[in-house]
């Protein structure tokens, strides 16, 4: 799959200064790439990996497959602002939320938090699997966090893969009371570099293995998006 601007006019900077070559810049407002839905996106696991330069603490969306609320299910990996302190987070399933409150606040999904502060103006390589039972994430090779026992919650749906947005049905705004000029989009801001999948989770081994080299493109690697233009 090969991805594609935004539609709404986005134009990310590609071609700037990468981890691993050239990356590309989103703005943090309107910049986006969008890879259409396809049937290998949709296989129930999954390994997303990505190198990022982060310009803000603030919550933003890595790379997404799922609407705001995630009534479709399928999956975010995103950043998740925590009193002001950025934490690698990935919502598997519809209607995901933390998953560590008790009783779980969305016992249809699941979303697990990193332990981890990440720092910004510095790359940093951060990955999430979902292997059909357990959603992980890894920051820099390390594990970060792993969420509570909860089988077959990434199911198929066919809303496209947005790096640095999360798709939303309403338009982007979210209620203009409660939340003031925000938006449910929560485009990234700062730097990407070499954005991967794999229709597998791969092992807390490979993690560490791709952090440390960035490994040749494979047969079930389904989508990477970089700077260089591959």
């Amino acid at each position: 799959n090969n991805g594609q601007v935004g539609p709404r006019g986005a134009a990310p900077v590609i071609g700037v200064p990468g981890r691993i070559g050239k990356g590309v810049t989103l703005n943090g407002t309107t910049d986006t790439i969008i890879v259409p839905d396809h049937q290998s996106l949709d296989n129930g696991v999954i390994t997303i990996a990505a190198w990022v330069n982060l310009d803000d603490p603030l919550r933003r969306t890595i790379i997404a497959k799922s609407v705001d609320g995630m009534a479709t299910g399928g999956w975010v990996f995103h950043i998740y602002d925590n009193n002001g302190q950025p934490k690698l987070a990935f919502s598997v399933g519809p209607n995901a939320h933390d998953a560590s409150s008790s009783p779980p606040d969305a016992p249809s999904g699941l979303r697990v938090v990193g332990l981890n502060t990440l720092p910004t103006g510095q790359w940093i390589h951060v990955a999430a699997t979902y292997d059909g039972s357990y959603a992980k994430v890894y920051v820099n090779g390390q594990p970060d966090g792993t969420s509570a026992l909860l089988a077959n919650q990434l199911q198929a749906n066919n809303e496209p893969v947005s790096i640095g947005l999360r798709q939303d049905a309403n338009g982007g705004q979210r209620d203009p009371d409660s939340h003031p000029g925000q938006t449910n989009e929560r485009f990234f801001k700062g730097t990407i570099d070499d954005v991967n999948m794999w229709s597998y989770a791969l092992t807390p081994q490979e993690i560490q293995t791709l952090y440390n080299s960035a490994p040749p493109l494979q047969a079930n690697e389904l989508v990477i998006v970089n700077g260089d233009g591959r």
